[in-house]
């Protein structure tokens, strides 16, 4: 008998909260930077659709959902918070959090997948605009978005 996914098992409140997840930590990797690039745009909205077929199984279904709200989600984030400054990032931040504490409470391994995925995420969102010598030149280091 197949397990019940834990992320269809959320109420909607939560559903939405974690659904945003993406488009949240697509905003923070840009780091410097200031502004979502289209190749760094373009990248996440595919990485989205990639994500419901090649994640771990028990996100699939969390990113199947993701890929129907991401293109809007991210231009909402973007015209509410780009540029970046000091308060949109810690907006930004304030809503991870709510995200972090979600995590905590649902199912433990749903969760570890969820984040470390979505600091993958991250992490080839904000690689998506470098040509590959400043790549390796300048490497980009930033800590987890995600506990």
């Amino acid at each position: 008998m197949e397990q019940p996914n834990a992320f269809l098992e959320l109420g909607q409140a939560e559903k939405e909260i974690l659904l945003k997840a993406p488009a949240l930590v697509s905003i923070l990797a840009i780091g410097a930077g200031q502004k979502l690039e289209k190749a760094q745009e373009n990248d996440a909205v595919q990485l989205t659709h990639l994500r419901t077929f090649t994640s771990d199984p028990i996100l699939q279904p969390y990113y199947a959902e993701v890929e129907k709200v991401f293109p809007v989600q991210l231009k909402e984030l973007q015209k509410q918070h780009i540029p970046l400054n000091n308060f949109s990032r810690n907006a930004l931040k304030m809503q991870i959090a709510e995200v972090n504490q979600l995590l905590d409470h649902i199912d433990r391994e749903f969760a570890v997948h969820l984040r470390k995925s979505l600091n993958t995420f991250s992490e080839h969102v904000q690689k998506a605009d470098r040509n590959v010598v400043e790549y390796f030149v300048l490497p980009a280091n930033v800590p987890d978005i995600l506990d």
